[in-house]
């Protein structure tokens, strides 16, 4: 109401009788009236002023995103306005803020609004004045725009693969665990979950390896018989879980233990019969049937010269169903005896060892070594000659017996006579009876030779 030219104005009163009684100023009004001049206020034409920091960092796709701003005007600020937009989108829309304290006005660009790519958004302010002057951030809005990015939010866990696990492992022994881990924001650890027959759950952190693998075990400490039930939980960089399985100790995986078998302690059972005899140079053929329920890892004979140091070694050949043959080498049979014993080892994890003789070596087999020659005045008592040669009582009839050894033992014995008539002092001996003679002690020295069995050494 007060506008130029200027404002008419007068007073009355009225009191609390009956009468009501009215007085007015000026007493004759409004036939007169009191006034005053209105001078013509001065066109506003200032845009108001909004001071806003521009957002720029990259927000969460589908959460609201706060708007501040500081908006000033002599006139006053009437109301202050968001535009926003999805970029890509052709129209705006557009909420008010609110007047907080002083010049701040506040709101907010709406979740729905708030996608990936990215939003696009300004500012308008009105002022009081009868212009109604509009100002902008920025200020040539909405040719130009504010904007930001919006980012999906990760929000998920790794990918977890887990190879495939032992259906059935025995009691004791570790179980292999691996699984590949994969995620954007890297992977922080993986952790293996495991309990034994529904105890307690334990876990253990699985190493990283190459290639986005991580490994480890079950303890096998922790393997009792009955089952294991097991699942791996993984956590990104972003502190996001996965497990696998997915169920996780809901659905773990579970594993059936059996019992570990029993320790095999049981040496092999060696069934062998000893060799006696060889002839000199020649080798020992040696047999043995043995048997484990392990099985048997190997059958070892181990020889040396009668009387000699160290034991040599060789290895008997399996010929199928526990029979093993080998032999003793030439090189060994040529002294006055052989000796040697079987060593058997079998397939158990203790590797059970048995011998034959059962205390070998302190107990050995012992094979005789058969080889011989008889010179002509050989002392045949001891047994140093094995072949007889003797002349005939005229020193000119002479009669050969010899015995010979056959690969098996004793062979049949020859003889040759020669007589060359004549005869020396007493007559002499024909030839039959000096064949005789020969006869005899060829026979004495054969008897005293199997008494002996000692070596024998050929002359030639």
């Amino acid at each position: 109401a007060v506008a130029s030219p200027g404002v008419q104005y007068y007073l009355e009163a009225v009191d609390a009788s009956p009468a009501a009684n009215k007085a007015k100023s000026p007493s004759n009004a409004p036939t007169s009236y009191h006034s005053f001049t209105v001078s013509a206020a001065p066109t506003d034409t200032v845009k108001p002023n909004i001071v806003h920091a521009p957002i720029t960092v990259g927000q969460i796709a589908g959460a609201a995103v706060p708007v501040t701003a500081t908006v000033t005007d002599a006139s006053g600020v009437a109301s202050v306005s968001l535009y926003f937009r999805t970029q890509g989108e052709a129209s705006w829309l557009s909420a008010a803020l609110t007047h907080g304290a002083g010049d701040s006005w506040s709101g907010a660009i709406p979740a729905l609004v708030v996608a990936s790519p990215g939003v696009q958004y300004y500012l308008e302010a009105i002022d009081g004045s009868a212009a109604a002057n509009h100002g902008k951030s920025p200020a040539d809005a909405p040719a130009s725009y504010h904007g930001f990015a919006v980012v999906v939010p990760d929000t998920a866990g790794p990918a977890l693969t887990l190879d495939d696990v032992a259906a059935t492992v025995t009691a004791g022994t570790p179980i292999p665990v691996a699984v590949t881990a994969t995620d954007p924001a890297g992977v922080s650890f993986v952790d293996l979950y495991y309990r034994s027959n529904g105890g307690q759950w334990a876990s253990v952190e699985l190493t990283a390896g190459a290639n986005d693998r991580w490994a480890g075990s079950v303890p096998g400490e922790a393997v009792a018989q009955g089952t294991l039930s097991l699942y791996v939980v993984a956590e990104d960089g972003l502190g996001n879980g996965a497990i696998a399985p997915v169920a996780g100790p809901v659905g773990p995986i579970v594993v059936t233990v059996e019992a570990a078998p029993v320790e095999d302690t049981t040496p092999p059972i060696i069934l062998h019969s000893p060799a006696t005899v060889v002839v000199w140079g020649g080798v020992v053929a040696i047999q043995a049937i043995v048997t484990d329920a392990s099985g048997v890892a190997s059958v070892t004979v181990h020889f040396r010269e009668g009387g000699t140091g160290g034991f040599a070694s060789v290895a008997l050949s399996d010929s199928g169903d526990g029979h093993f043959a080998g032999e003793i080498p030439s090189f060994a049979t040529k002294g006055a005896t052989v000796e040697y014993y079987l060593e058997a080892i079998d397939d158990a994890a203790a590797g059970n060892r048995a011998t034959d003789p059962a205390d070998a070596p302190t107990s050995v087999h012992v094979v005789d070594v058969l080889g011989d020659v008889v010179e002509p005045g050989d002392d045949v008592a001891e047994g140093e000659a094995d072949t007889i040669a003797a002349d005939t009582a005229t020193g000119e009839d002479t009669a050969s017996d010899q015995d010979t050894v056959g690969g098996d033992g004793i062979g049949g014995d020859t003889e040759a006579d020669t007589s060359t008539g004549g005869g020396g002092s007493g007559g002499g001996c024909s030839g039959g009876d000096a064949g005789g003679a020969g006869l005899l002690f060829g026979a004495l020295a054969l008897g005293l030779w199997l008494a002996t069995r000692r070596r024998r050494r050929f002359t030639g």
